[in-house]
Formats: C-alpha cells, structure tokens, sequence
C-alpha cells in the first residue's frame, strides 16, 4: 500500500516535498492511500484540503490495482525503456537527424557531423588544448581561424552564401537551424536541392580553407560557385522529393540543370459532414500546440441531430505533446457527456494514432483510470477519423486552449520572479 505522505500518488509529487515542516503530517507518517478511500470513493480528511488541489487527485478504477511502468505511455516494462532511465544522458543537439538526409550523400553527412561537432583541426582547436598561436583566417585574413567564422563571418563565404540565398529568394543563414529552417515553405524538390546546397557548401568552405593552407591555392569566387553546381547537379540522382508546379521551382531546378523531377498534382478530397443519430450526440474533439512539445491546449464541440449545438469547451494543459493534447481532447469531451448523460456518444478525430490507440485498448496510463469509467458510464461509444478542415470548429476550440496555456504559463512565471 501506498503511503499517503511519501508515495507520489497526486500527480506526479509526493506531498511531503511540499509540506515537509507541516506538524500534522510528521504526526501521521504511517496513514495509506487506502485508508483515504471508503465504499469505492474517495474521503479525504478536511485537514488534508489544503495539501493538494482535490482535482489533481486520481479517479478509481474500482476494481484490483494494477502496476505500471510509468517511464511508458502505455504502462509497459521494456528493457530498452529502463536502460533508458539508467544510462548517462548528455545534452541532446537538435541537428543528429537532420544531417543525415537521404537526399545528401553519406560522405557530405560524415563531414557535417563533423563540422556539427566541432571535430575539425583548425587553429581553434589547438589554442583549446593550451598552446598560444597567432592566428589568423586564410581566407579574408581579417580575423582568427575559427570554425563559426569561417562558415559564417568570414568574407569569401558571405559572398557564398549571399549568391546561394539570391538563388532560393531567402535571406542569408547566419547558422545551421537557419539553413533548415529557410527551407521551410518550399515544395520537397527544393528542399532538397537546398540541403544539397547548402551542406557542401560548408563541406567546401573547410576543404577550401585547408587547400590554401597545404597547398597554397588562391580563393575564387566564380571557380567555388561553379564547384557547388556541379555537385549539386551530380547529387539530384539521390533526390526523391516531387516539385510544385511553380514557375519558382521550374528556375530553380534549371539554374542548377537538374531535370526528371515530377511535379506534384493538387488532388481534391470530397468529403461530408453527417449528423447522428437520434439519441445520439457528435463530439467533435481536437488538441492544438505551436511546437511538439509546447504549450497545448484541446477543444470540443458537441451536436445533436437537429444539428443544434449543445455543448462547447476548451482548455489548457500546459507543456504537452500533440499526442497528449488529443488525447486529453477525447477525455475531457467524455467525462462532459458523462455530465450531461449521454448514452451514445460518437466521438470525431482528426488524429488516426488516438483513434487506433483507443480502439485497441492501448490507453496512455495517465488517463486508463479515467477512461475506464467514461467506457463504464457511456454504453455506445463510435469513433470516426476526420480531416482537420471539416473538423474546424473543434480545432478552434483547441487553438483557444493554447493561448490559456500561454497566460497560465505567464502567470506562474510571473509569481515566481515575485
């Protein structure tokens, strides 16, 4: 059994971090969880209120407890899983997979990596080591020999970069994200002939810098650019992505002489919105973020079969996944119609992973308890899949949800610093 003080069965805290000097709880160490619950339901002593928020505590299964791995969505012991726990983590970087595209090849990858890394020998890294050097860039000579200026800072590879970005009509990257996140908006075709680009540019900016070290080769603007289009052109035989049927793209893929790629075609999608059944209520549910994760929020929208609409919420949940906040969509839009004794309930996703865990019984352990009873409660309950612009009124819900996240989140901060 669990102790009520020193087990974490409120969220995910054990009371006793947040009360540890409290006399009532030094006088009681040894009350369980179980000793909080009578005839099924919970009864919760009133000189235990202010320990917790009564909303945080866990709904019950009514039936036998169950152990679960809570390091897993689903409650599953894996070895890979506690490996995971136990190994020694270090910082994560937010660029391993986006070296390695299938467009580029390995070669180029390999050498990112180690540009990434900071692996190459340059003067830089013999000063870290602890030797004094003057030190100088040998290819503007206008400041010291380092990776982040040569790729960036340094004369010759603005010029680089300056004629890269008249090519694509974007602005000049100052790094690596900006080089990732500048292909954004584009068709796949050029996002790949701009991986392919940009990547062996800074491959040949480092090849550059040793060949006028080792083998005294002057720097050429014109010789460099034309260097870059050749490779890139040999390298569209690993490009997969398809094209727009844009006059841009159509350019683009000429400057560089590449030719075969197939364009994209806009296919329209027919589809319907049906009304339930007599008796029956449509819940149109849905979960929102501006990054995955980030500060989620879910939405829902209840109709009957007049097509009246009867029901409508939204809410935040703070930092999340977007899995997550589908997932508390579908929740909170159940324990609603359990409120207002719906008996058929015919739930609408936009999300096929939620709608597949759900059907399958692979319920994210978080909310099994909670589910059980909406399934206990609500005898009828249909799922169906439905593309996010027939599935709008909900997604607004949803996206009014995000921004009750972002002032909670404004607020706790805000009494932090105070």
């Amino acid at each position: 059994m669990e102790s009520v003080w020193k087990d974490k069965w409120v969220k995910d805290y054990a009371i006793i971090e947040r009360h540890e000097d409290d006399i009532y709880i030094l006088q009681n160490t040894n009350l369980k969880v179980s000793d909080l619950i009578q005839n099924g339901e919970w009864n919760i002593p009133a000189a235990m209120v202010n320990f917790f928020d009564t909303n945080e505590q866990p709904v019950l299964r009514h039936g036998k407890d169950k152990r679960i791995w809570t390091q897993d969505i689903t409650s599953s012991f894996t070895v890979a899983n506690a490996a995971q726990m136990i190994r020694k983590k270090h910082s994560k970087v937010t660029w391993e997979k986006q070296v390695w595209q299938p467009c580029i090849h390995p070669y180029t990858s390999c050498n990112v990596w180690k540009i990434l890394r900071g692996d190459c020998a340059t003067e830089e890294t013999v000063r870290k080591k602890g030797f004094h050097t003057v030190s100088k860039c040998y290819l503007c000579g206008n400041n010291q020999d380092t990776m982040e200026h040569l790729l960036w800072s340094c004369d010759f590879s603005e010029r680089i970069w300056h004629w890269m970005s008249e090519i694509f009509k974007c602005s000049k990257p100052v790094d690596f994200e900006e080089i990732m996140k500048g292909a954004k908006g584009h068709s796949p075709a050029i996002k790949e002939v701009r991986y392919i680009c940009s990547f062996n540019i800074m491959v040949e900016l480092w090849f550059l810098r040793n060949a006028v070290i080792y083998d005294a080769f002057v720097p050429n603007n014109e010789y460099f650019q034309q260097k870059i289009m050749r490779i890139t052109k040999e390298s569209s035989i690993r490009m997969i992505g398809k094209m727009w049927g844009r006059v841009d793209d159509l350019q683009i893929l000429h400057f560089f002489g590449i030719s075969g790629i197939k364009a994209t075609c806009a296919t329209v999608k027919q589809v319907f919105f049906k009304l339930p059944e007599v008796h029956q209520v449509l819940i149109c549910c849905d979960g929102a973020l501006k990054s995955n994760p980030g500060l989620a929020g879910f939405g829902f929208v209840a109709r009957v079969n007049s097509g009246e609409c009867v029901g409508a919420a939204s809410g935040g949940i703070g930092l999340a996944t977007n899995y997550l906040a589908e997932v508390m969509a579908l929740i909170v839009a159940g324990e609603w119609a359990i409120s207002k004794f719906f008996q058929q309930v015919y739930f609408i996703l936009d999300s096929k992973a939620v709608i597949v865990a759900f059907s399958n019984n692979k319920v994210p352990w978080i909310v099994q308890s909670r589910w059980e009873r909406i399934r206990r409660l609500i005898p009828y309950i249909t799922f169906k899949h439905s593309y996010r612009e027939t599935n709008f009124s909900a997604d607004n819900m949803a996206k009014k949800g995000v921004l009750l996240s972002r002032e909670l989140s404004y607020i706790m901060k805000k009494n932090q610093a105070s």
